[in-house]
């Protein structure tokens, strides 16, 4: 069981870090759309609809986030627990 607990938390470290990194692209774009409007190389309706569904699917991916956090925290216990003193 220990095993598959272990291969677990191996899996749920990779998807956070992989959304983490989804996160940050979110994030870079939401930074970047504002400056391309103020130089003129994005219409701004467009900007506007594009930051909207940016910041929808970043909050998406942060509540998505936080959920495999506790994930990992519930099962780190289950791991440590097979750890106590005889």
């Amino acid at each position: 069981m220990r095993e598959y607990w272990l291969e677990e938390y191996e899996r749920l470290v990779v998807a956070a870090d992989e959304l983490h990194h989804r996160i940050e692209a979110c994030e870079r774009l939401i930074e970047r759309v504002p400056v391309e409007v103020y130089r003129g190389e994005q219409d701004a309706h467009e900007a506007h609809i594009l930051l909207q569904a940016a910041t929808e699917i970043q909050a998406d991916l942060n509540q998505r986030y936080c959920h495999i956090r506790l994930q990992k925290a519930i099962l780190a216990r289950l791991i440590d627990g097979l750890h106590l003193p005889h």
